[in-house]
């Protein structure tokens, strides 16, 4: 989730003194251009930009950026979000890159965000460009992150112009885009007031006036920094008197340095009222600040009314754009407060940030609350609330922000916590560092076993159920499936027996391990009665596991309608139980995205990969978000839509090599995905030096996650003329579907069986071989397992005979989408495109045609029809136009191939 407030526009008094002098300097926003603000703070960089925004009506795009956003793909993610902030349009494409990308992947983010800036939208129509405002970029010290902004600026399109406002000059090669014209640039000294300007803001807020030798003091010892005159004019506003260069006012402020800063600030705050300078002070420990909070904090109902005596004092109070009730104090006047908070006594620090972390803790913005009670040292209240609202979203692979919670505490503060533990195991888990993973399952077990910990029963078995089904996935991720079946041997015989006190981790256990071996006809026969007991205990990570593994294995075990029925109840479950509903996207749309390719259905298939797209850019493990891209690759490959996949498949191997995990594991290899290209791309060799490659493997394993690489095998096989060698795979993947219930590998099989008899030349064996498939296919609602094979499905389809009226029907429905196949949707398209040129054509364009066809001359042409040869020539020039060619011969080709010569 992104912070709103970021790019939210700061608000200037209007009664701001108006920078003509540099509005003029800085002119008109140039296209493809930087604008640099670079001075130490308080010289008004951000209110100079205000103003010329405002001076040429343009609204920007704005991103204040913290330390915080020293992380490449932050950095970017938040650059996307402020720009489609301003137009949700822009740039989609880049926000569903960034859900893919590693830190690495820096310029590709770039060269996206670039192309798609240039290409625009509604929106970048006027006579400017857009503006893209970068406000605190001296925060910003990552390399990585300077070295992709100045890839970003070398390569800006027209449609924008970047504003950076920085304390510092940022390493982004200013001088060579000083030289190249491409930068304008403004530093303190520009920022600086020149005396005329110190003179007019002095009789703005001075209105009994000053002399001539008090500005010209004031300004020399200031040198035009804009914050200390405004102090200054502040102190001279209590005082009343007008200052004289001995002043020690005047003499500090010709400093510019932190201790000068704090002192100009104790100036200001001298004045107040104690009450009022304990409020300053405290509220200086938020961010941000409301009425309402202030009350929660303070127990008290006037905060509002303080807040405007602050305003009308102008101590540095600063609405947020766009939120009425919501202010902040300016960051130097935070600064300067701070260690008068520092200097308050440890116990009423402490104090204040426990009352602070109540009141945001009633707000329900438990985040802030643990931040306070982090820094009250209030490590108990602060474990337990990271683990209220770390505990569910880990275990649903929401755990980035788990992870960070959590590096808040001290070790020592979750070492005791099994809960902690657990999210712990997770991350280390979900990074794939899988022996201190082990270490801290351990860990886990003794403090439940030892009963240190008091816990709910129903909680303590779900502890165990999640360290059940963590070593059996930790099991499969290490390539030990014979040790993951051990985990859960022993219980496998309990859950066929209907043993209803047997443990939900572990057969949750039993049924990963079902799935990973291929075994869908026993989850489809037991996991119901797992899955209503899960949810009859409410163990929603139990349940979050059985429901999706229950859905696709029932796709595969050849009902695609349940399996929509399946997931579709499962999202109602979620929604009765209040659970977040982002923790039930990732495999459940996976599965579904899948299913929809299947039944040809691709418009519910790219709302599947945008619902994904979202969700993978925030909160899928790396392993996830491959296993989704693999997924949508393989429905675009269906579609034709060959070089989108292959991108695709590129991003997932990068995810799965550095990442490797139990989505990985469940995978197919990408390699099938690629063959399949190759083959699909008439890339025969490539397909054949794979094969040869990996046909000894291939062919002495027989476990269920090699099996659409064994059916590659078989097409080569088939296409090299080796039908003994392609048989016997053949038959071990048709007995192995049989006996586990996988009626989709079945299919697939007998389809694949088809091929095999027709190149062997056994109609009989490929006809009946159809004729079962069609039968299994209808019951199950596939299509897409026809179509992909449709050159051998297609020619026997149309020669069945004696078939049932519901398989005729079903024949006739698959015919119906393989005409809607992107292949065949082009040559329809290409066949009335050819239709309207031969309508287009005359009697007599036509004679011609046949005549220059014969051979004949211009003047030929003429003597043959009687016709002159001027008018001969106008013909032929007609025809060139409504053929779209140059020459007799690409008109006789032309004609040819449109159909003209044989109508």
């Amino acid at each position: 989730m992104l912070l709103e407030t970021k790019f939210l526009l700061p608000v200037i008094p209007p009664q701001l003194m108006l920078r003509e002098r540099l509005l003029e300097r800085i002119g008109r926003p140039n296209p493809a251009q930087l604008s640099l603000l670079q001075a130490p703070p308080g010289y008004g960089k951000t209110t100079l930009i205000m103003q010329w925004l405002a001076s040429n009506s343009l609204t920007p795009i704005w991103l204040s950026l913290d330390s915080r956003d020293n992380d490449v793909l932050r950095f970017w993610r938040y650059v996307v979000g402020a720009i489609q902030r301003f137009d949700t349009g822009l740039v989609p494409k880049t926000q569903e890159l960034l859900g893919e990308s590693l830190e690495d992947d820096a310029d590709t983010i770039v060269e996206s965000l670039v192309n798609e800036l240039l290409t625009g939208s509604s929106v970048i129509t006027g006579p400017a460009p857009l503006m893209l405002v970068l406000d605190d970029y001296h925060v910003i010290n990552h390399s990585r992150i300077h070295d992709s902004v100045s890839y970003f600026l070398d390569n800006l399109p027209p449609t924008l112009h970047v504003v950076i406002a920085s304390r510092t000059q940022p390493p982004l090669f200013i001088e060579r885009r000083k030289v190249r014209g491409l930068l304008v640039q403004l530093t303190s000294v520009d920022l600086a007031f020149i005396p005329e300007e110190t003179a007019l803001f002095l009789q703005q807020r001075l209105p009994g006036g000053v002399t001539q030798d008090s500005v010209f003091a004031l300004h020399k010892r200031t040198e035009g920094w804009a914050a200390a005159i405004q102090l200054a004019v502040l102190s001279m506003q209590r005082n009343s008197s007008v200052i004289n260069e001995n002043s020690v006012f005047t003499q500090a402020v010709s400093d510019l340095d932190e201790e000068v800063i704090r002192y100009l600030f104790d100036e200001v705050i001298s004045c107040l009222d104690q009450d009022l300078k304990n409020f300053v002070v405290n509220a200086s420990m938020l961010t941000c600040f409301s009425p309402s909070l202030l009350d929660a904090i303070y127990g008290k109902s006037d905060s509002h009314d303080i807040i405007q005596i602050l305003k009308d004092k102008n101590l540095f109070v600063q609405p947020l754009h766009g939120e009425e009730h919501w202010f902040r104090f300016h960051e130097l006047f935070r600064e300067a407060l701070k260690p008068h908070f520092e200097a308050k006594p440890q116990q009423e620090r402490f104090a204040l940030h426990q009352r602070i972390a109540l009141a945001f803790e009633a707000m329900d913005n438990k985040e802030e609350a643990i931040e306070h009670y982090v820094l009250a040292q209030e490590w108990d209240k602060a474990a337990s609330m990271v683990e209220y609202i770390s505990y569910g979203r880990v275990l649903g692979s929401e755990d980035s922000l788990s992870e960070t919670l959590l590096r808040k505490l001290p070790e020592e503060q979750w070492q005791h916590r099994p809960k902690l533990l657990l999210i712990k195991a997770w991350s280390l888990f979900r990074s794939n560092d899988i022996t201190p993973a082990e270490s801290y399952l351990a860990r886990i077990e003794e403090l439940l076993n030892s009963g240190s910990v008091v816990m709910p029963e129903d909680e303590r078995k779900q502890m165990f159920s999640h360290i059940a089904v963590y070593r059996t996935q930790l099991a499969h991720i290490a390539g030990d499936p014979q040790g993951a079946r051990r985990l859960i041997a022993d219980h496998e015989a309990l859950i066929q027996s209907d043993h209803k006190d047997e443990d939900l981790g572990l057969q949750l256990g039993v049924v990963i391990d079902y799935f990973v071996r291929g075994d869908m006809g026993n989850i489809v026969k037991h996991g119901p009665a797992i899955l209503g007991k899960a949810q009859r205990e409410n163990n929603q990570f139990i349940a979050l596991g059985l429901a999706q593994t229950l859905g696709m294995a029932t796709y595969y075990a050849g009902d695609v309608n349940a399996a929509f029925e399946c997931f579709s109840q499962f999202h109602q479950w979620i929604e009765s139980v209040e659970m977040d509903e982002e923790l039930a996207i990732g495999w459940s749309y996976i599965c579904t995205l899948d299913m929809y390719r299947e039944i040809n259905q691709f418009d519910k298939v790219e709302e599947c990969w945008q619902r994904l797209g979202d969700y993978a850019s925030s909160t899928a493990m790396p392993g996830q978000k491959a296993l989704t891209h693999i997924t949508y690759a393989n429905a675009l490959i269906s579609a034709g839509r060959y070089e989108e996949a292959k991108n695709l498949l590129s991003i997932a191997q990068q995810g799965f090599s550095d990442h490797l995990s139990f989505w990985s594991f469940i995978s197919s290899p990408i390699s099938v995905f690629s063959i399949k290209l190759a083959l699909l791309e008439g890339r025969e060799q490539e397909a054949m030096d794979w094969a040869d490659k990996e046909q000894e493997r291939l062919r002495s394993i027989t476990f269920y996650r090699s099996e659409e690489e064994r059916a590659l095998l078989i097409r080569i096989d088939i296409m090299r003329g080796q039908y003994a060698a392609a048989q016997s795979l053949l038959s071990l993947i048709l007995e192995d579907a049989q006996r586990s219930g996988r009626v989709i590998s079945y299919v697939r099989g007998l389809v694949l069986q088809v091929r095999l008899c027709l190149a062997q030349g056994n109609q009989n064996l490929a006809r009946s071989s159809l004729i079962q498939a069609l039968e299994m296919g209808e019951k199950s609602g596939y299509c897409r397992i026809f179509l992909d094979d449709w050159d051998v499905v297609a020619p026997i389809l149309t020669q069945l005979r004696g078939l049932s009226a519901t398989l005729l029907s079903y024949r006739d429905e698959l015919s119906r989408q393989s005409a809607l196949e992107p292949g065949n949707i082009q040559n329809q398209e290409a066949q009335r495109e050819s239709a309207k040129v031969c309508d287009s054509l005359t009697p007599r364009e036509v004679e011609i045609l046949w005549l220059i066809k014969q051979g004949l001359k211009n003047a030929e042409i003429a003597d043959q029809l009687s016709i002159s040869g001027n008018t001969a020539k106008v013909h032929v020039r007609n025809l060139y136009e409504k053929l779209g060619v140059k020459s007799r011969t690409q008109a006789v080709s032309k004609a040819e191939e449109i159909g003209v010569f044989t109508a």
